[in-house]
């Protein structure tokens, strides 16, 4: 808006953008053939991505997308398709947050504590702190079926993708906080969160 007045160069300044990158990036969009290879195929791949992301009711996740693409004949790798669809902005939807709140509902009625916890693009990191009369085993059973059941009958949609399937994968893993300190455990999910 104030490049006219003030010109690229005392915006770039302000901005930590060198202005050679600045022209760069408009000779690219006035001649699209000067993008690199990857650019090109990313735009691409980000049609695709849309098509089916749209097809799905805007529900599908990174894995579910990659696997359309695959069965479509794109080789493409999933950290690829997890990078574009986080630049698109399209990883953040209504199911992923009511998971979250299902997941907080059915500790919260066992009497679990979640210490800390990151709800990844994908999969869950938890850190729960369980009371000594229920088992680990018990506990994952009610979050994954309660979860499961509740966001198939909220998203219809995703009942015929899962008919006859599982929401979730079939294991978990776990390990007790006493093999490494909570400190560590607490900088691992800290770390997941940021991606």
């Amino acid at each position: 808006d104030h490049r006219d007045h003030l010109g690229v160069e005392v915006i770039c300044n302000v901005l930590p953008i060198a202005p050679s990158t600045y022209y760069h990036r408009k000779s690219i969009d006035r001649y699209p053939e000067k993008a690199s290879d990857r650019a090109k195929r990313d735009a691409i791949i980000m049609t695709r991505i849309t098509h089916f992301w749209e097809n799905s009711g805007k529900r599908y996740g990174a894995v579910k997308i990659w696997h359309d693409l695959l069965d479509d004949g794109f080789v493409v790798a999933r950290c690829t398709v997890v990078r574009l669809m986080k630049s698109m902005g399209i990883l953040q939807g209504k199911m992923r947050e009511r998971i979250r709140e299902i997941i907080m509902q059915t500790c919260s009625e066992l009497g679990v504590h979640i210490v800390s916890g990151v709800l990844g693009r994908d999969h869950v990191h938890m850190f729960l702190s369980i009371p000594p009369k229920l088992s680990l085993s018990d506990v994952m059973q009610r979050i994954k079926g309660r979860s499961s059941r509740r966001i198939q009958m909220e998203f219809p949609e995703l009942k015929k993708r899962y008919w006859g399937q599982r929401f979730w994968a079939r294991g978990y893993f776990s390990t007790t906080s006493g093999n490494v300190t909570d400190d560590i455990i607490l900088q691992y999910l800290e770390l997941h969160s940021q991606k």
